[in-house]
């Protein structure tokens, strides 16, 4: 079986596929957008990685448990780094992104 995830704009979309391509449990969790100025747009990555896993525990835990591979999809002009590592437990995502912060900082000093 196969995990697909999809953080959009609006929210975080997962689905668990068969091995044939069939559709076998899917659920979703909301995102906020934050428009700290004019023209300016933000979502905190934190946000993303709970609404993750919101919509996984969503789905079935025995599909869950038997899932294969994990395939991600993203917003059309963000970028974030996810590292996966397998540990006996199971599956251990962990989210590398820079705070807001710093890259507005980036911004400001290049202007």
């Amino acid at each position: 079986m196969f995990l697909g995830i999809d953080v959009g704009t609006s929210g975080v979309k997962a689905v668990i596929l068969g091995d044939d391509g069939r559709v076998l449990d899917s659920a979703s969790a909301p995102l906020d957008v934050q428009t700290p100025a004019p023209l300016w747009s933000e979502q905190d990555p934190d946000q993303w990685w709970a609404a993750t896993g919101s919509a996984i525990r969503k789905m079935s835990p025995k599909l869950r448990e038997a899932v294969m591979a994990i395939g991600l999809s993203g917003q059309m002009h963000g970028a974030t780094l996810l590292v996966v590592c397998l540990q006996q437990s199971g599956l251990v995502f962990e989210l590398v992104a820079a705070p807001i912060q710093e890259l507005r900082h980036g911004q400001e000093s290049e202007a």
